[in-house]
This record gives structure tokens, C-alpha cells and sequence, in this order.
């Protein structure tokens, strides 16, 4: 299920990880990028930006889901973290934002935050509705190392 959040207040969200709870926080605001990781399919795109390594447990970034079609469908994008998992790595994902209507955008400055190491972090974005078949993209990793 989609949760649609269209303001920019602080929101908190949390998904269980194998370790521990990971907590990811949204603010409004932009920035300066150091660095950045974007998906795109046809009608949206999201981006990650001004990706910081604050610690081996938190990751600060910028999220901007935008829908670039005027087809009636929705923008959606969600967080991604890789964390450990005794001898593999779990992803974790967060909660879905969205922008609907061409030329929306959702965004918001955010982190996340996980009791076990954090080794990378990327966005999932998806182009959704009733008349279009759901299409979906990940970026690739932003890793900490």
C-alpha cells in the first residue's frame, strides 16, 4: 500500500531491521550535493542528493521524488538501506512519498539511522495508477566505503 505524504513537515518513519530498528527523519530544505544516486522510469524520477556519511549508523541526504508525466498516474519513491545480516545483507526500505500531477515534486532534506552499520543507501521510484501498468527503478548504491 502507498502512503501518500504531500507536505514538507517532520515526518518520522520506521522500518525493523534484522539488528535493530532503522529510523529515517524528514525536514524541508535544500542544500549543497557532494554527492548524489537517481532512478528514472517513464513518467518519473527520483533523486538522493547531497549524500553524507554522518557515521557507520546514520546517512544524510536530500530525497526528491518529481512526477514528469500528465497521465494521471503517481510519482512514488522510497529510501533503500543495505544493513548486515549474520553472513549476508538485508535491505531495508522505508515508507513511499509521492508527487502527482506533472511537474509535482516531493521533497524533503532527511537521514536515516540504523543500530547496525549502514553500509549503503539508494531510492526506489515508481510510476503508479489505475490505467498504466506500475514500472519501477532502483538507483544504484551510494556506499559508505
Amino acid at each position: 500500500m502507498i502512503n501518500k505524504l504531500a507536505s514538507t513537515k517532520i515526518r518520522t518513519a520506521t522500518a525493523a531491521a534484522a539488528a535493530g530498528l532503522a529510523t529515517l527523519a524528514l525536514t524541508a530544505a535544500p542544500a549543497e550535493a557532494s554527492t548524489q544516486t537517481a532512478a528514472r522510469v517513464s513518467g518519473a524520477y527520483g533523486v538522493l542528493s547531497y549524500v553524507e556519511w554522518a557515521s557507520s549508523h546514520k546517512v544524510n541526504f536530500y530525497l526528491d521524488i518529481v512526477d514528469t508525466a500528465g497521465d494521471g498516474e503517481h510519482a512514488t519513491g522510497r529510501v533503500q538501506i543495505l544493513v548486515p545480516d549474520g553472513d549476508d545483507n538485508k535491505v531495508v526500505s522505508y515508507g513511499w512519498h509521492s508527487a502527482v500531477g506533472k511537474g509535482d515534486t516531493y521533497s524533503s532534506k532527511t537521514y536515516a539511522q540504523s543500530t547496525s552499520a549502514i553500509y549503503a543507501v539508494r531510492i526506489e521510484v515508481c510510476r503508479t495508477g489505475d490505467e498504466l501498468p506500475t514500472i519501477c527503478d532502483t538507483s544504484p548504491w551510494d556506499y559508505r566505503f
